[in-house]
Order: structure tokens, then sequence, then C-alpha cells
């Protein structure tokens, strides 16, 4: 009765899009289906929000995916730390993991986290025009929800890989590359498309 819950959100339209293109074995047939993806999405919101209602406070993690492939190393040690664990460096690199993994993601697994999938379902936005209506009209954010612009993110995942790379050179001692490498400079007012790296 005291566990903790951990959800991992996503934008439903990449989710949506994620399973749609993907051929399960004999499993999961309501996603060949745009309207039954649509159907399950709602079902799924109703039953978080549900969730949100009824658990007490903290007991429920709630993480974003784009937040998380935009800032691995930072999400992870807050989620760590929130289970009550300590913090091991093999966390940052779970493709790393020799344990068998038998998911549709089984290949994705062995690599590295990546930030290409943020926001790809908008490539095929009119294909899945009706995911995108129904949702809506259920009341589900698409647009707002927090993946944010896809190029963004993808700037903010190459700026922490640098700033890691970076502080890790600092860490060790080298300074040959600090008179030629200015850090980034931003504020919470810095729009995503004024990051960059110096």
């Amino acid at each position: 009765p005291d566990a903790r819950i951990i959800h991992v959100r996503r934008n439903p339209m990449d989710v949506g899009y994620a399973m749609y293109k993907t051929l399960f074995r004999m499993a999961y047939p309501f996603s060949y289906d745009l309207d039954d993806l649509a159907r399950y999405g709602l079902a799924y919101d109703r039953l978080m929000q549900h969730w949100r209602s009824v658990l007490p406070a903290g007991r429920m993690f709630e993480l974003d995916y784009e937040a998380l492939v935009a800032d691995q190393a930072g999400i992870s040690r807050r989620l760590v730390e929130w289970i009550g664990m300590p913090w091991q460096d093999q966390c940052l690199a779970f493709e790393n993991n020799a344990s068998p993994s038998l998911t549709a993601s089984a290949a994705q697994v062995r690599q590295p986290m990546y930030s290409s999938s943020v926001g790809l379902w908008k490539r095929y936005a009119s294909e899945l025009a009706p995911l995108r209506d129904a949702l809506r009209a259920g009341g589900v954010r698409i647009d707002d929800h927090a993946d944010g612009d896809a190029a963004c993110i993808r700037r903010r995942c190459k700026i922490m890989q640098r700033l890691r790379a970076w502080f890790a050179m600092i860490a060790s001692g080298c300074t040959c590359c600090l008179p030629c490498w200015r850090p980034p400079v931003f504020s919470t007012s810095t729009s995503c498309r004024q990051l960059s790296m110096a």
C-alpha cells in the first residue's frame, strides 16, 4: 500500500505513432487502428487523472520522456533520490546492461539515450489527424504537452552532452582547451532558438 509509483509520460501523439507503426506479435490489436488508439489514449488519460486525485501527495513521480532525453543525468538523479536508492553511474549507461530485453524496444535499449523520436509524429501529422482530433476532442493536450519544440530538445541534449564533457575535462585536471571554449550562457528567459554553443 505504500509503494512508490513512477509514471513516465510522453507526448500522446508520439506514443500513438510509435504504437501504430510497430508490429506487435499477437498483442495489442488496438494499436493498428487510430480510432482504437484514441479510445485507449483517452481511457489512459482518465485513469491517470483518477490516480492523481486519490493518491497522497508525493506517492507518484511523474516523469516526462522529453525532459529525460534532454537531461538524462539530472532527471535520473532526481528519480533515484526519490526512490531512496544510492546513485550508481551505471544508471547513465543502461545500454551496457547485458540482461535480456524481450520488448519491441529490444534494439533501442542497447543504444545510448537519444532525442530523435521527440516530435516524430509531426512528420505524419496529416495521416495521424484522426488520432490527434479524437484526443483533443477528449481533452488531451497535444501541442502544449511537455515536449516543446523537438529541435529545441535536440539542441538542449547536445548542449548537455557538451557541458558534461567540459565538466569531465575540468574534473580530470585538463585545462588545455579552456581558453578557446566558452560554456553556453542562458537563463529561464532564453528561448530555445537562442540556445547555442560557442
